[in-house]
């Protein structure tokens, strides 16, 4: 029998360097952001390479994007550009809940 449990992921960020709409997506060819501490830009691909992501798995992890770019990739890191800093002024409060199947 297949029951659902919830799997919350939760990020405090920057909420004046999030701009709306805010959208939920998975992976496109090409995408790309600033993981949290690097100086530059990574590839998701590249991202998911180097964290040993299995190829069946990178499809169907969330991302949240704004007007600028990937922000979050749930469950990994956040974009270094929303990270919390000593002049963040607006907490935003990002909470992802996914649907987990088990066979309990």
């Amino acid at each position: 029998r297949e029951r659902s449990a919830t799997d919350a992921q939760i990020q405090y960020l920057d909420g004046d360097r999030i701009s709306v709409p805010i959208t939920v997506r998975y992976r496109r060819s090409g995408d790309c952001f600033r993981p949290l501490g690097m100086h530059g830009q990574k590839t998701l691909k590249k991202f998911f390479i180097d964290r040993k992501i299995p190829g069946d798995k990178r499809n169907r992890i969330p991302l949240l994007e704004d007007q600028h770019g990937i922000f979050w990739v749930v469950g990994y890191s956040i974009d270094d550009r929303v990270k919390l800093t000593d002049t963040t002024q607006k907490v935003f409060l990002c909470r992802v809940h996914q649907r987990v199947k088990s066979n309990a």
